[in-house]
């Protein structure tokens, strides 16, 4: 059996090290992607940050740390959850008409869940994207990729495929004309 180790993630979402208590010589005060406070407990409940699992005489190259997006232990969002809601938010505020942005952000933080409404919120937000340039789609689309689930994104951006890019740990997209 194995055991997962406490991870290391700054407040902005960026991986420094999945294996604290395993690799400490890994750990960083600060990120190194962008500067951010590092934490590795939820600031809600105090509970560690859920790493990489780990099996005794097991090696798994091909694993990239990927946090989620709440606390298993209180279901609180984790901070990159939370500044990613908002900076959607704040880049709405800039771009859509004033009833455009009241549902949006009504709607915008169902889009991190995985849940009945989460389909209707995505459906919401969709609709609003329509009526707006591609830029700024596709800068929301930027924002929120890490800590949108599956069904929103299906929903909102159809089929993408991600890399990851093993410098920084982040999802990168690959549009379908890209593939």
């Amino acid at each position: 059996m194995g055991k997962f180790d406490v991870a290391q993630v700054c407040l902005n979402g960026h991986p420094t090290n999945s294996t604290m208590i395993e690799s400490p010589e890994f750990n960083k005060s600060f990120c190194p992607v962008c500067g951010a406070k590092t934490i590795n407990a939820c600031s809600a409940c105090n509970h560690a940050i859920q790493g990489e699992y780990k099996v005794e005489g097991v090696v798994d190259l091909s694993y990239v740390y990927d946090p989620t997006a709440f606390c298993q232990s209180c279901g609180e969002p984790f901070p990159w959850t939370s500044r990613r809601i908002k900076a959607a938010i704040d880049l709405a505020e800039s771009e859509l008409e004033e009833a455009d942005k009241e549902v949006f952000e009504q709607n915008v933080g169902e889009l991190v869940t995985d849940s009945p409404q989460t389909k209707v919120a995505a459906a919401r937000i969709k609709k609003i994207l329509t009526k707006v340039g591609t830029t700024f789609g596709e800068s929301i689309r930027d924002i929120l990729v890490d800590v949108a689930s599956e069904t929103a994104k299906k929903i909102i951006w159809g089929q993408y495929r991600y890399t990851i890019c093993y410098e920084c740990s982040r999802r990168l997209i690959l549009r379908p004309q890209d593939l």
